[in-house]
């Protein structure tokens, strides 16, 4: 029944310290419990009100209020309504645009209402022919699916729970009847309730059905894959499921976590269905292309949207915002007016107005799925941009991963091979945590040399004719990251040599990428290299060879063998293959080589604000793709067990990088690694995996070292063997941003966050403490420091309902401080 639903009512003005009285003639006798949900005009009109059944009655307060809404939760006497009262007890006029009241006694309200509703009330009577047709139509309903169902068509195995489904109905006729008989209750339905009770086994008895199941079930299959994947991608981007369900959008994106999880469940079950009815699909020797769709691009596009990190900072700004500034007109360029809202950073002046001094080139691969938010999606531009990049970054690793699939079966012919070092490709290198995890250059240089290898290998094994096409990938390399372009040569001299006759199709494909490049470049620039001209310096590169190479491949924080230990069989491959003579491995790793070393002398080799060696991102397709010789020839136990165990370590110390670390740089100031580079790059205790012992530690109520989550300070001088060492922080007036722990998980409960440490010469010393409860709110406080030595720092944490707790501490005054340890304590075991 309709009535079951919800009452309307027109707005009205509450005069301050005053009631008004809300008409209930329409409330339907049998409610017993109600939701009143009020819309004001007004941010923070609703807590001021109470509400009453009745008059002359004090009123309840708000069950929930929010900007703009409130809602209130009232329980009926039995008999009939005296009316609603409504008080507003501030000292100002209360606007209220309408008011909806909602049966609370049905299980669901809201569309689709899949209310069961028993009341002893009186209700509306139906006429009597009307009943009599309902009746009828409901005992009747099942007939024709029973003799359906005995004429055969459906499985025997299935009948069981079919028959079930098509006696429902009349199960719940009988169920009304013995009600109304025995007890004089009267069972309510809605019209959705009543599809819920009647359709699903018709809706079944088709499914099973033999046309069904030789017709429609894969086309079926494939439908809800599709639609599963247009709802995530639709609600990453802000126009599918609204996002307000989700809660409010921070730098950790619940809807976009949410979602791809859900999506992940759903896929699971829609993949085993379709592998089940169409394996041929699912094997690269029939069907390559459609094997890595089903097989990587799928199921990578949703583990990389599923860590839910969608924010963009210092490199990465200016390629989130090309594809929106560009829809929005304002074209390339940055004027004076931003600067001074946003400042410099990045930026280079050119004449009045600004450009940035990072490649453009991955910016514009956003404009795609910007285009389809600007023109469905009703959000803020900000989110927008947010979503945009981070769906771009994801979509362009997943589809690298797809194409490395296939380039690792056309090579290797194995299949279990070619998806074993896939997943270690796309889940245990900078793929995960770099390329997927914001818009920065590396992806996207990545991604062209996935197709350009692509194409080079189909050419060499295949068709000649796909040589001459790695060209028009390559060329677009310098637009991503211009050292790149050390690969297109790599590419051109692989042709010259395997076909030279292909060199002039190579030239003509390489037009369109070298065009563009050249227009950014010295159009805009007036250079050949860009805004990276700022980089060709010989005070760029001081660093000594052996020092920043060794650095790159072995330290433990920056170390490309120490993340991904696998790739180390990269270097034993392209060994084999130069052995051989194979002239891709020659040009691809002499080029592979200079582009190491050209960052191994880089001043800030150590550098990235990220997780894992981002310097060496282009490195690892070449790396993978030449770890193929090693995998097939080393066939021992031992040697398959060790390939095994340091491709399993790769994806063990990158994953944890991947799904916990929410905060922007948040891995890479535990240690800041670009700040103290000679004190923590070498430090095996900052490793990753070590970062987050201590951190889960920390979740277990144990005393940890406090710098691990050290955002300013220096390392001094052991405070103990087990905590290495403790951190030094000098003081100024001037708030400093001291230690940052971040997204501790909690259960509902008091706790106490300590830290312990000393003091030295100290003197009006002041903590400021910044707790942020993830997605509802953020609570500040400020307390004087002691003097006395040890030194302990103490702040209470409520947690009103489980959830995520980010603690910040800011220090300023006088002297310097030590901070030693840290620990999170359950209040009443504080020491």
């Amino acid at each position: 029944m309709d009535r079951v639903g919800e009452v309307k009512g027109l707005g009205r003005i509450v005069p301050p310290g005053q009631s008004v009285f809300l008409d209930t003639a329409e409330i339907p006798r049998w409610w017993t419990r109600f939701d009143l949900l009020l819309y004001l005009e007004g941010k923070d009109a609703g807590a001021h009100l109470r509400a009453a059944l009745g008059t002359g009655k004090r009123g309840v307060k708000p069950l929930h209020s929010e900007p703009g809404r409130v809602l209130f939760r009232l329980q009926t006497p039995p008999g009939s309504l005296s009316g609603l009262t409504l008080h507003n007890l501030s000292g100002k006029p209360v606007i209220l645009s309408r008011y909806t009241l909602r049966n609370f006694s049905a299980i669901n309200t809201g569309f689709p209402r899949s209310a069961v509703l028993l009341t002893p009330y009186k209700v509306p009577s139906f006429p009597v022919p009307t009943m009599v047709l309902l009746v009828l139509l409901g005992a009747a309903w099942p007939l024709p699916g029973l003799i359906l169902l005995q004429k055969g068509g459906v499985g025997r195995p299935n009948r069981g729970p079919l028959g079930l489904l098509l006696w429902t109905p009349w199960v719940v006729l009988s169920l009304a009847l013995i009600l109304w008989v025995m007890k004089g209750w009267h069972l309510l339905l809605t019209g959705e309730a009543w599809l819920l009770i009647f359709v699903p086994g018709y809706l079944l008895l088709f499914f099973q059905g033999r046309f069904f199941r030789a017709r429609l079930r894969v086309p079926a299959l494939l439908v809800l894959i599709v639609l599963t994947m247009t709802v995530l991608v639709a609600t990453v981007l802000g126009f599918g499921i609204p996002v307000k369900k989700f809660g409010p959008a921070l730098v950790y994106q619940r809807h976009i976590a949410v979602t791809a999880r859900l999506a992940g469940l759903v896929y699971l079950l829609l993949i085993v269905g379709l592998y089940r009815l169409k394996r041929e699909w699912f094997s690269p020797k029939a069907h390559l292309a459609l094997s890595s769709l089903f097989l990587v691009f799928f199921p990578a596009l949703i583990l990389y949207l599923a860590n839910g990190f969608a924010d963009y900072v210092g490199d990465t700004t200016f390629n989130s915002q090309l594809a929106w500034n560009l829809l929005r007109g304002k074209g390339l360029f940055y004027t004076k007016e931003y600067v001074a809202a946003h400042g410099n950073f990045g930026l280079l002046e050119m004449g009045d107005k600004y450009l940035p001094k990072y490649p453009m080139g991955p910016g514009f691969l956003g404009l795609p799925t910007a285009l389809l938010q600007y023109l469905f999606s009703q959000e803020e531009a900000n989110r927008l941009i947010s979503w945009n990049q981070k769906m771009t970054a994801v979509w362009v690793a997943a589809l690298s991963a797809a194409l490395m699939f296939q380039i690792l079966y056309r090579v290797s012919r194995n299949q279990r091979l070619s998806l074993f070092l896939t997943a270690g490709f796309a889940l245990g290198t900078t793929q995960l945590t770099i390329s997927a995890a914001t818009l920065w250059q590396h992806g996207p240089a990545v991604l062209l040399l996935c197709l350009g290898l692509l194409c080079l290998v189909k050419g060499e094994g295949e068709n000649p004719k796909f040589l001459p096409l790695a060209a028009a990938p390559m060329a677009f390399l310098p637009m991503m990251r211009p050292q790149a372009v050390l690969f297109y040569l790599a590419a051109l001299a692989a042709v010259s040599f395997l076909r030279p006759k292909m060199i002039p199709r190579f030239i003509l494909f390489s037009l369109p990428g070298l065009a563009l490049t050249f227009w950014i470049n010295w159009g805009l620039y007036h250079s050949f290299l860009g805004g990276s001209s700022y980089q060709v310096d010989k005070g760029n590169f001081p660093v000594p060879i052996l020092q920043g190479a060794l650095g790159l491949l072995f330290s433990p924080n920056r170390g490309l063998f120490i993340f991904s230990p696998f790739l180390i069989f990269g270097v034993i491959g392209a060994a084999i293959l130069w052995s051989e003579r194979s002239v891709s491995a020659l040009s691809f790793g002499a080029a592979g080589l200079l582009f190491f070393l050209i960052h191994a002398k880089w001043v800030v080799w150590h550098g990235g604000y990220c997780v894992a060696p981002r310097f060496t991102s282009e490195l690892v397709p070449l790396l993978v793709f030449f770890s193929i010789p090693f995998w097939l020839r080393a066939g021992s136990g031992l040697a398959r067990w060790g390939k095994t165990i340091l491709l399993l370590l790769s994806l063990a110390v990158h994953l944890p990088g991947f799904f916990y670390l929410f905060e922007n740089e948040q891995w890479n100031v535990f240690p800041d690694v670009d700040r103290y580079q000679q004190e923590r790059v070498w430090d095996y205790r900052d490793w990753l995996p070590i970062h987050f012992r201590h951190f889960w530690g920390l979740t277990r109520f144990h005393q940890v070292p406090a710098y691990a989550f050290v955002v300013t300070g220096l390392p001094g001088h052991p405070g103990s063997k087990e905590h290495h060492y403790r951190v030094e922080v000098e003081l100024d007036q001037r708030p400093v941003e001291i230690i940052k722990v971040t997204n501790i998980p909690l259960k509902k409960g008091s706790y106490k966050i300590l830290f312990r440490g000393d003091a030295r010469k100290v003197e009006g010393a002041k903590a400021d403490w910044v707790v942020g409860f993830v997605g509802r709110k953020v609570e500040e406080k400020s307390v004087p420091l002691s003097t006395e030595s040890p030194l302990f720092l103490v702040h209470p944490i409520e947690m009103d309902r489980s959830g995520h707790v980010d603690v910040r501490l800011f220090l300023s005054g006088r002297g310097v401080l030590v901070v030693d340890t840290v620990q999170l304590l359950p209040a009443e075991k504080l020491p």
